[in-house]
């Protein structure tokens, strides 16, 4: 027999479907089993798992990997899935929870939580055709649009209470620390996940990134961040940290927003911690901008004792009970910064400018007259030097840096710009160079101190050393900041 709880939310309900397997036969569950309460048995029967109806029937009505609504009718528009798909009823393998019936001995809450999250259930969930070419084939012929964002984030504003998880960039920090936070999501209480840590070089420490957060952060009363927690989504480091401060700060009920800008991981981080639940992530991933169009929201009680510290009196108090907790760990739109380089981009040329492992750096020598190109998105201009002078690259290893002379910089762009893979790519292809928009000066700085670092709006960071005058090109002139020269433009300052 089943049991369905029904949770109604946006347009969209979500049944959460419990397999059952009645525990009152106490000759099925073993000679113990009369030790274990009996609400505790229910629970451990009763894994939760999510699909999507719609209040009509048992259908989907909006995409698990992208939260579009879906729809048959135009296949280069988000959420097209063919009806046949569509129709197609999904193949669901329970696992092999009876198994545990002949095992159930007196339990510690741990072993609870480790038994519970042990009862996996495989299943398959209909995606639209949009989310299967990007996970399958990394492409996609729907167009992404971010201008439908701040309207998708206003009633998130305006409603009471939920807690939100501000995912930043540890490669980008300056342009996914969002400034306007305040102005999406209201004055909800905030935790920062600093995700990517995996990728800083070994020789500095995830505090010094925090401390960094924290540095960039106006705090006042009751707005500043409750915790900030160092994550990778890639590896699962901190997750479980990331999770217990959730837990300490939220309440019965009540929502988790999870906020970012466009490519932080906000996708990845919650397939991990869908994953530590004991399930398979679902949410698309990419490296596409705006890969999730819509908010996608899953029950808090889909995640068994996730949530739910202390296993044993949850379970066996019925008014803490999992399934009975109405809020959701919503994933939300990608927010759009245009100060990030990384927009000129296509998905393609990511693997050049994002680093999959620790950072390297690459020190590059200075002198008057040099240009140094990074890619074909910046160019360093050294106008004058008093002392010897140098610079150290923080980014992926296979972004080509090249110099040159300033007399020989016009003639250089024209012949390798956006052709030549060993000097001034990406982008790739004269056509989409062309496109670009007209290089200006993005930070100027006269005779900098030691030390002084330049972040590269996502394609890494340098740290000058040594007395001179230089300038950043990129174009529209955006995409540079600066961490401690006064006469330079530097983060701006962000409110929580």
């Amino acid at each position: 027999m089943t049991t369905s709880l029904r949770t109604y939310r946006h347009t969209c309900i979500h049944t959460l479907t419990y397999s059952h397997i009645d525990h009152r036969n106490s000759t099925n569950l073993g000679p113990n089993a009369i030790s274990t309460p009996a609400s505790m048995r229910s629970y451990l029967f009763h894994k939760p798992r999510l699909s999507y109806t719609t209040r009509a029937g048992s259908k989907p009505s909006i995409c698990v990997g992208c939260g579009a609504a879906f729809q048959h009718h135009s296949p280069i528009s988000a959420g097209y899935i063919p009806e046949l798909a569509y129709s197609r009823k999904a193949s669901i393998t329970p696992a092999a929870i009876a198994k545990l019936k002949d095992s159930i001995e007196p339990l510690s809450p741990s072993q609870v939580k480790t038994l519970i999250n042990a009862s996996k259930e495989e299943k398959v969930v209909p995606i639209c055709q949009r989310c299967h070419n990007l996970k399958h084939h990394n492409k996609s012929q729907v167009p992404a649009t971010f201008s439908t964002v701040h309207s998708q984030f206003k009633s998130l504003k305006t409603r009471t209470g939920g807690l939100v998880v501000l995912i930043v960039d540890v490669y980008d920090l300056p342009c996914t620390l969002l400034p306007n936070l305040r102005d999406l999501v209201g004055m909800k209480n905030v935790i920062v996940a600093i995700n990517k840590i995996d990728l800083i070089p070994k020789k500095d420490t995830p505090k010094q990134y925090i401390d960094w957060v924290r540095s960039r952060i106006q705090t006042s009363r009751h707005t500043g961040p409750i915790s900030i927690i160092p994550i990778s989504a890639t590896k699962g480091t901190g997750i479980d940290s990331l999770v217990k401060a959730i837990v300490d700060n939220r309440n019965s009920n009540e929502d988790i927003y999870m906020v970012g800008a466009t490519n932080v991981g906000k996708s990845s981080v919650i397939n991990q911690i869908v994953t530590h639940a004991g399930y398979k992530g679902f949410l698309t991933t990419s490296n596409f901008a705006g890969t999730t169009i819509a908010p996608v929201p899953i029950p808090i009680s889909s995640f068994g004792t996730q949530f739910f510290p202390n296993s044993l009196g949850d379970i066996s108090d019925p008014d803490h009970d999992a399934r009975k907790d109405t809020g959701h760990l919503i994933d939300t739109v990608g927010t759009y910064n245009s100060q990030q380089l990384t927009h000129f981009l296509a998905s393609t040329e990511f693997q050049f400018v994002v680093p999959k492992t620790s950072i390297r750096p690459r020190k590059v020598n200075l002198r008057p007259g040099k240009n140094i190109w990074f890619g074909a998105l910046v160019r360093l201009e050294i106008v004058k030097t008093k002392t010897a002078s140098s610079f150290w690259f923080y980014g992926c290893h296979v972004l080509p840096i090249h110099g040159c002379r300033e007399s020989r910089m016009a003639s250089l762009w024209d012949e390798h710009a956006g052709i030549n893979s060993q000097i001034m790519t990406p982008p790739y292809g004269k056509d989409r160079i062309n496109a670009l928009p007209p290089f200006a000066i993005a930070s100027e700085s006269r005779y900098n101190k030691d030390g002084t670092r330049i972040w590269l709006g996502g394609l890494g960071w340098i740290v000058m050393y040594g007395e001179l005058h230089f300038r950043v090109w990129t174009p529209g002139g955006v995409g540079i900041y600066t961490d401690s020269d006064p006469t330079s433009e530097k983060p701006q300052k962000v409110t929580l």
